[in-house]
């Protein structure tokens, strides 16, 4: 399906009251949008892949960056 094609027809089944057709519907759209999204960032990171940084990775790690840190914190209230 066409990602032209697919907000029309979620737009038209959730109108509806079937429940099936308007998750598969969603389902339909998040999967064009996946496919979009991944021509575009092909297209604005020409060779990322082959140079080996996934989608969505730490890119301070993969130069040697500290990246983050998984931290806990504890709330306090300092008006008491």
């Amino acid at each position: 399906m066409q990602a032209t094609n697919s907000p029309k027809k979620l737009k038209a089944s959730a109108a509806g009251e079937d429940v099936e057709a308007i998750k598969a519907d969603m389902q339909a759209l998040e999967q064009a949008m996946y496919a979009i999204s991944e021509k575009l960032y092909q297209a604005a990171n020409p060779g990322a892949e082959a140079a080996g940084t996934a989608p969505g990775a730490d890119p301070n790690a993969a130069a040697g960056g500290e990246g983050y840190y998984d931290a806990s914190f504890t709330e306090t209230d300092d008006n008491k």
